[in-house]
């Protein structure tokens, strides 16, 4: 990451409670698994 990139991270960073705020780390989770098509069984990702 360069010096240019630096305000994206920190504004990254500053508002990433309120971005949780809006989506949990399941939802987040299963949106990354299927933006990446990484097949997954609901049975077996969560405790």
């Amino acid at each position: 990451m360069g010096v240019s990139q630096l305000k994206m991270l920190t504004d990254y960073i500053d508002h990433q409670e309120q971005h949780h705020r809006r989506k949990g780390f399941q939802e987040e989770y299963r949106d990354f698994l299927t933006k990446y098509a990484i097949e997954y069984d609901e049975r077996y990702v969560w405790d």
